[in-house]
């Protein structure tokens, strides 16, 4: 079900804005920036949760503002994406709160010395090799075909016509498996591996 998993592992060392434009083709790319955010969003949660809103909640907010943030970012305009990420993951969470509260939270400033933890170092480059080879075998026992075919689409920045059209279903098809692939992927939160 995934492709390319058997990408060089020079994925590893590269930087964020070295991995963004690979991951519309390769979903090792993505596995590899998801688990070097896990640790960031986790404890952005926990920062932000409350009575109203689990941490669990707000960390599923945050791994779908990362996928956004992975499919949106443009180098172009000059921000880092660790930078432009953790705005993304921020502003999700704190509109998840909002949503549910009446009262309006402000928008938490995203402290960059909290982004600069994630530029890789060999011992972090172990890590997530571990972490996304485990992120990718989860993902994929997860999900079925065509959720996969759909939120691979979903990464590559289709819109929900452009993956009906491509899979030959309707858009509330694609709307469908994208919220079974949202509740599939709130599982991964809850697994062990993710709690170190």
């Amino acid at each position: 079900m995934l492709q390319n998993l058997n990408a060089p592992a020079d994925l590893y060392g590269m930087s964020d804005e070295e991995l963004v434009p690979l991951c519309k083709d390769n979903e090792k790319a993505v596995s590899v920036l998801i688990s070097r955010y896990l640790r960031f969003i986790r404890s952005k949660a926990s920062l932000m949760e409350n009575y109203s809103v689990e941490s669990e909640d707000l960390m599923q907010e945050g791994l779908l503002a990362l996928l956004n943030a992975i499919r949106t970012y443009k180098s172009e305009n000059g921000a880092k994406f660790s930078t432009y990420a953790g705005v993304c993951i921020a502003n999700r969470m704190t509109s998840a709160l909002a949503k549910n509260n009446k009262n309006a939270i402000p928008v938490e400033d995203v402290e960059e010395e909290e982004l600069e933890d994630l530029a890789p170092t060999p011992e972090s480059i172990l890590i997530e090799k571990e972490k996304a080879s485990r992120l990718e075998k989860k993902i994929s026992s997860l999900l079925s075909e065509k959720e996969w075919q759909v939120f691979s689409l979903f990464l590559k920045g289709c819109t929900y016509g452009q993956m009906a059209q491509k899979l030959n279903v309707s858009p509330k098809t694609v709307d469908n498996a994208l919220q079974r692939v949202r509740r599939k992927l709130k599982s991964v939160w809850r697994a062990d591996y993710f709690s170190n």
